[in-house]
């Protein structure tokens, strides 16, 4: 065959994949995913929803083309819009297939090969996949308790020059759980405009709060056009169904919706209609209340077990919203060798390692789910976490 191209080398490695695996094994509690299990989405809501489509608008099971289904396009933006994220005469909206393809598109439109993609020290698995595919060179900016560091974002920009955007998730912040404060998201706006760098900004997690407080998206402080919003449903409705959705400058949905015709020529419109339904119908608000209160109370099921089974030499963040608590492990082994143990135990968490911007450094931090839909489980995965930790660390 011929050799792969030049690109292909970026392509990063996709280790979950394998710590999933292990984690699915007979016995094995699986505190790795965070996935949004079937249990808690609103299959009735869908069920109901594609039966109504099937009948009603058989055209759902044909392709479509343009910026997406016309009343949920008109949807987002009047919602946006009363979030002061949309302007109906300067901006537009494209329905894609999710957050990671949204993050694609983004990468693709605007960096060339080898320029600078700010994130934080951590972020999602798949996003970062996204953006090395597009050839970028990502760099890691630590976090504080309140977000991205201004300070350290500023010593980024400054050591490099061709950055083609920075990329933040503000709200739960994937993987760390990390929610921006509100005077950090002015401070990352105002180095924004300083440098007059493009923002994307994942609003994905925004509605997962446990306290129901949305804070301001970045967009809603730009008066600029510098900030590009990308979302996604599949952590609120079903990952299943691949909607998410780019908002910016009506120019950039210009190419944005090019490049989703070229890349997978239309989002599903039985989707999109279901999501609309959910959405208008006002089941969806109705369904993330009782969300959050579920993850709420495992959140906090998961951080007593920890408190009061886990050494006192391991740290851990409690979340404001999310599905995952991030972990630290204490200083002096080998943290690959503690996991191996903990699946030993018939535990399995996923490493940090997995999330770090610039791969080939080193992390003690682990993020460890609460979305298992079972208490007990939760309660059981931590005892077996503990058993590992006091066999490994004595």
């Amino acid at each position: 065959m011929n050799a792969f191209s030049y690109r292909s080398r970026g392509l990063r490695r996709q280790y979950s994949r394998d710590i999933l695996r292990e984690a699915a094994a007979d016995g094995v509690i699986d505190l790795a995913s965070d996935r949004y299990y079937f249990e808690d989405q609103p299959s009735g809501e869908i069920k109901q929803a594609l039966e109504d489509i099937y009948t009603k608008a058989p055209s759902a099971f044909e392709a479509s083309f343009g910026e997406g289904y016309g009343p949920l396009v008109q949807y987002l933006g009047d919602r946006l819009h009363s979030m002061g994220c949309f302007h109906y005469r300067n901006d537009g909206i494209i329905i894609t297939s999710g957050a990671t393809h949204s993050a694609e598109i983004a990468a693709m439109l605007v960096c060339n090969e080898g320029d600078a993609v700010i994130c934080g020290e951590y972020a999602g698995e798949s996003i970062l996949g996204a953006f090395s595919s597009c050839g970028a060179r990502l760099v890691g900016v630590p976090s504080d308790d309140e977000g991205m560091s201004a300070e350290g974002l500023e010593k980024a920009l400054k050591e490099n020059g061709r950055t083609a955007f920075l990329y933040v998730m503000p709200d739960h912040e994937e993987p760390t759980g990390v929610c921006m404060s509100v005077q950090r998201r002015s401070e990352i706006i105002e180095l924004a405009r300083r440098y007059n760098i493009l923002v994307v900004e994942n609003v994905s997690m925004s509605n997962l709060g446990f306290s129901g407080e949305i804070l301001p998206a970045l967009r809603s402080l730009d008066d600029r056009g510098n900030v590009i919003t990308i979302s996604s449903f599949a952590d609120t409705v079903s990952p299943a169904l691949n909607v998410g959705f780019i908002c910016a400058e009506k120019g950039i949905c210009a190419k944005a919706a090019a490049a989703v015709h070229s890349t997978i020529r239309c989002v599903d419109p039985a989707a999109q209609m279901i999501v609309y339904r959910l959405l208008s119908s006002g089941q969806l608000e109705e369904h993330l209340n009782g969300l959050c209160a579920a993850y709420y109370s495992r959140c906090q099921k998961m951080l007593f077990d920890l408190s009061y089974k886990m050494p006192s030499s391991f740290s851990f963040s409690a979340p404001e919203g999310g599905r995952c608590v991030w972990g630290t492990l204490p200083f002096g082994e080998d943290p690959e060798k503690f996991f191996r143990r903990a699946l030993e135990y018939k535990v399995a968490v996923m490493p940090g390692r997995v999330f770090l911007t610039e791969e080939g450094k080193s992390t003690l931090s682990f993020r460890i789910s609460f979305s298992q839909p079972d208490d007990e489980a939760i309660s059981r995965g931590v005892g077996q976490l503990a058993a590992a930790a006091g066999s490994f660390y004595g």
